[in-house]
């Protein structure tokens, strides 16, 4: 994304833009995916242009540079964000000492120590045929796509890249609580959590309709008792992607809200009765019922357009999670039991070996 051997970065997006094309990257700890979006008459222009972004970058020193002065403002900034600093705090409690320690983005040290060697060396090493998927939604031939996809990643280096190191997950021992001291502010940033599971875990459709109703809609248990009953917090959530989606490796369970600093204190110790109650007892009939019926009227939507769909398969190839199409999903909720979802709860949901980060 920062020019190629063939063009600058400025002649890149000129060319791609006068295709009527897009191009983004999604970077991941497991992961990258680089999207494009064309118009469909140019198609093959638009793909040939990706694969020389992704097999001909120019990587030189002037753009490096340029890109590590943007990278390390990001960074800084992130200092001045509460939010921010929550989650990187909540990663080091789960993950210190593992590749998951910290994001993708990286650490200001990290990023002036990359010169433009470890770059070249970095997608040698990655890119190669054996780990890479292409993934097209088109109104084209299945033979077309699949002819110019050869014919624009012919020069796509065969092999493996390394094996990814998947991290185990570790264990907490009792509660512990990280505080970062944040003079002035008005708000607390808290997070409550542990390990979380993978994409494959097989009660994961169980797991997530109990986790509907408990903090991922404004009907939820935390929704209506810290925001709409006490009136203590602006906002607050529970659920398996609030740090990252569950993958292939471990991801982490975390209930979050921001509080007035003030209520900072009984807000915690609410969300931990009312997550202990959870973990305990799961949902009544009532809960159960709405989740079962939101969640299976709004899957479709995870379908509703080209991009969409994409992504779901994607999801699925990169992150190894279950294939689900509507009928077999709705057939899922539809069977979960109170008595199945407790057990699920159960299995997973910890209230009493907790980090809990307070900014």
């Amino acid at each position: 994304m920062r020019g190629t051997k063939q063009r600058s970065k400025e002649q890149f997006f000129a060319t791609l833009e006068r295709l009527g094309a897009s191009l983004e990257v999604d970077v991941g700890a497991g992961r990258t995916i680089l999207s494009l979006n064309t118009l469909s008459e140019n198609f093959e222009p638009a793909l040939a242009l990706m694969a020389e972004a992704v097999l001909n970058p120019a990587v030189s020193e002037n753009e490096i540079s340029s890109l590590k002065e943007e990278s390390n403002a990001m960074l800084s900034q992130e200092l001045s964000n509460n939010r921010k600093i929550l989650k990187r705090v909540f990663r080091q409690a789960l993950f210190r000492s593992t590749s998951l320690a910290f994001p993708p983005e990286g650490t200001l040290e990290g990023i002036k120590s990359i010169t433009a060697s470890d770059i070249k060396l970095f997608l040698t090493n990655q890119i190669k045929s054996g780990s890479a998927v292409v993934a097209v939604s088109s109104n084209k031939a299945v033979r077309e796509v699949k002819a110019a996809v050869e014919k624009a990643f012919a020069g796509l280096p065969e092999g493996d890249a390394p094996k990814l190191e998947i991290p185990h997950a570790g264990t907490l021992e009792g509660r512990t609580v990280y505080v970062v001291d944040r003079p002035g502010s008005t708000t607390t940033e808290v997070a409550i959590g542990h390990y979380g599971i993978l994409a494959d875990h097989k009660e994961r459709d169980h797991l997530e309709l109990g986790l509907f109703a408990f903090g991922e809609d404004m009907t939820s248990i935390l929704f209506q008792e810290l925001r709409e009953k006490k009136g203590w917090t602006y906002g607050t959530a529970g659920g398996f992607d609030l740090f990252e989606r569950p993958r292939r490796y471990p991801g982490a369970f975390m209930v979050w809200a921001f509080p007035q600093a003030e209520h900072t204190e009984e807000l915690v110790l609410r969300a931990l009765e009312l997550y202990g109650e959870y973990s305990k007892n799961g949902l009544n009939q009532k809960q159960l019922a709405f989740a079962k019926n939101s969640l299976s009227n709004s899957y479709p939507f995870k379908f509703a357009t080209s991009r969409a769909r994409l992504t779901v398969r994607l999801y699925e190839l990169l992150e190894g999670a279950l294939p689900q199409d509507i009928t077999t999903y709705r057939k899922v909720v539809g069977s979960v039991s109170r008595q199945s979802l407790k057990k699920a709860i159960q299995k997973v949901h910890d209230p009493e070996n907790l980090a809990i980060v307070l900014v």
